[in-house]
């Protein structure tokens, strides 16, 4: 997220089986909105680099981030999910056209940091990169 955080971008959100109670979710699929038409300046461009390549494991064609990360990072408003769809509409169904939520990451500042208490559970936020790495991308 830092990489995005600082080219200015502050919406992200995240969706996919990494974000149901699917057991072994395959990947993290997310977009981020554009804050300004000068993001495509600031952002690495390792993250707006959408050039296939073959992932052997997978047997298929995937972009690099996936190959790396397991996350498909999306743009909103220059990219749509289906024609005339963007993706904050698409990322709110399932496959099945039922409504379903997206999770918003939020920036933690050093306020947000002062505010916790020491005796605060946070296995939690640990657990989020635990069961991606554990299941592994396919």
């Amino acid at each position: 997220m830092e990489a995005f955080w600082a080219a200015g971008i502050e919406e992200i959100f995240i969706d996919g089986s990494f974000c149901t109670t699917k057991p072994e979710p395959g990947d993290i699929d997310g977009y981020w909105i554009e804050p300004d038409p000068g993001v495509f300046d600031r952002i690495d461009p390792y993250w707006i680099d959408f050039e296939p390549v073959f992932i052997p494991t997978a047997r298929k064609m995937r972009w690099r981030m996936w190959a790396d990360h397991c996350v498909e990072f999306f743009i909103h408003p220059s990219m749509d999910a289906t024609p005339g769809v963007g993706f904050p509409q698409f990322f709110r169904r399932d496959r099945d056209g039922r409504p379903r939520g997206v999770v918003k990451i939020v920036k933690e500042y050093q306020d947000d940091q002062d505010r916790r208490t020491e005796g605060e559970d946070h296995d939690a936020d640990r657990g989020l990169s635990q069961s991606l790495g554990a299941a592994g991308c396919y």
